[in-house]
């Protein structure tokens, strides 16, 4: 009888060995980004960068679903945060910039 439940337990387990998330890309230009960052102020709205030289800056205001680029940067990308004011500031490289819209 023991080895009967085993054998239900364990083909019951079969299933989830199987269960995959499926992941779809969101990002811009294939969804490569290097780092993606919230507004403080409003969820829905993200800010991403890209891994390339010359780091593009993009926006989204709905959750990721759409992206527009909105600036870059003349060298890689290491860092970025968006503070409590709504602003955002990012590092880098050898920049610092920030931006308030």
């Amino acid at each position: 009888m023991s080895k009967a439940i085993v054998v239900f337990v364990l083909l019951m387990l079969i299933p989830l060995r199987f269960a995959q998330a499926d992941w779809e890309s969101l990002g811009p230009e294939g969804g490569e980004l290097r780092n993606v960052v919230q507004s403080a102020t409003d969820p829905n709205t993200l800010f991403g960068f890209s891994d390339s030289y010359s780091t593009k800056v993009y926006k989204s205001t709905d959750g990721g679903t759409s992206w527009s680029q909105v600036g870059s940067f003349n060298n890689q990308e290491y860092c970025a945060t968006a503070a409590s004011n709504g602003n955002l500031y990012a590092g880098c490289g050898s920049a610092f910039a920030t931006s308030t819209n």
